[in-house]
């Protein structure tokens, strides 16, 4: 195993913020994905739940045939 100087390895760990800029900019567009990502699954969901439920009863509701038992 190689042995590292100090003025070597202060090269490779940086002690201050070498590039708060870019920084910002990565985690901004991190955010921003994630928010989207969930927004899009979100609006998804949404859509499967109103293909999913039964329509609402109503004049024009289906009514169902005699011979079943139900209330009337």
């Amino acid at each position: 195993m190689a042995v590292l100087r100090e003025a070597e390895l202060e090269e490779l760990i940086p002690t201050s913020d070498e590039r708060p800029l870019l920084r910002g900019l990565i985690i901004g567009i991190a955010v921003g994905a994630t928010i989207a990502g969930l927004i899009i699954l979100a609006q998804t969901a949404r859509k499967r739940q109103t293909r999913q439920e039964p329509p609402q009863g109503g004049a024009d509701a289906e009514q169902p045939p005699h011979g079943d038992a139900s209330p009337r």
